[in-house]
């Protein structure tokens, strides 16, 4: 994310997963970001990036690509502005 807006001036961004067509019907919205998210397969472990949900719905944690990690659910594609990468530093 940093990379992505060290080359723009934009405050808003999306990420996609461009070689994966899905369907999300996961959706989780906060102030400064959006989640589309799925459940992910078990041969996905460690290809993808994965989204840890709490139980009152907040996203406590994600990780990208670790073959150990089990949370449930994968990100297939996020909105976000400046603004959340700020909350994300303060974490």
């Amino acid at each position: 994310m940093l990379k992505l807006i060290s080359c723009s001036s934009g405050t808003h961004f999306t990420i996609i997963m461009p070689d994966t067509a899905f369907e999300s019907r996961q959706k989780y919205e906060f102030p400064d970001l959006v989640l589309s998210l799925w459940k992910i397969r078990s041969d996905q472990y460690g290809k993808i990036g994965q989204v840890s949900i709490s139980p009152d719905g907040g996203i406590p944690d994600c990780m990208d690509k670790n073959p150990d990690c089990r949370y449930e659910f994968s990100r297939g594609a996020m909105t976000f502005n400046r603004r959340f990468l700020g909350h994300r530093a303060n974490a």
